[in-house]
């Protein structure tokens, strides 16, 4: 799970009045793709796997609340697929 810092979630709100890119959002969910990537490699590689393919990612948002505050206290995100080992004798 990742989600951003209070200041991170002021620099977020202050977009919001003006429009545009969420720079600190989109940067933060990059970061957490590619950390949910490096454990599936981890995970298949302590396994004994060569490879993971047929990978999929799902996202959840985690706490989010209604009223004058609206936002998301944090995001899931989850990477699945299929290990495989690959045939190095030919």
């Amino acid at each position: 799970m990742i989600g951003p810092s209070h200041w991170q979630q002021l620099v977020a709100a202050i977009y919001m009045l003006f429009g545009g890119s969420i720079d600190v959002y989109r940067d933060l969910i990059a970061l957490g793709r590619s950390e949910v990537f490096q454990r599936l490699r981890e995970m298949a590689t302590d396994k004994g796997y060569d490879a993971v393919i047929g990978v999929r990612l799902d996202t959840s948002m985690i706490g989010t609340h209604r009223g004058k505050y609206q936002g998301s206290k944090g995001i899931e995100i989850f990477a699945y697929g299929t290990g495989v080992k690959l045939d190095n004798s030919r």
